[in-house]
């Protein structure tokens, strides 16, 4: 099993009003096989109730993905309303879904054929 320390950006530094974590990923998939990122987020960036992240990877069989981020920030001279945006990104190359009605489990036993394509899923999303 792999760990990791998180990065502590905020150690040296006197604005204890920031704080900023960032960590390695690696993990595996029967979509992207074996990939590695970083992840990332920042605590009180602007406002002391906002966020920033971060995460990124890529993958053996040239998968990719990338999202980003901005939550709780508020609207100025509007004291309840708060703003939030989200980034994503992805290409999947190897991305694989069942083809048939049923997707090879029955409810006391395994007796309807496993069957599955494989198409390339290229992903770009925004919300705000």
């Amino acid at each position: 099993m792999l760990t990791a320390h998180p990065a502590w950006a905020t150690q040296n530094n006197s604005d204890s009003s920031i704080r900023t974590r960032v960590v390695p990923l690696v993990f595996s998939s029967d979509n992207t096989g074996v990939a590695y990122g970083l992840g990332g987020v920042s605590l009180g960036v602007g406002q002391p109730q906002a966020a920033l992240f971060a995460l990124g990877f890529t993958s053996k069989n040239d998968s990719k993905a990338v999202t980003v981020g901005a939550v709780n920030y508020q609207l100025p001279h509007l004291k309840r309303w708060y703003f939030s945006g989200f980034f994503y990104g992805s290409d999947i190359p190897q991305y694989g879904y069942f083809v048939n009605d049923i997707p090879g489990y029955a409810i006391r036993g395994n007796d309807s054929p496993f069957e599955s394509q494989r198409t390339g899923v290229n992903t770009l999303t925004k919300r705000l």
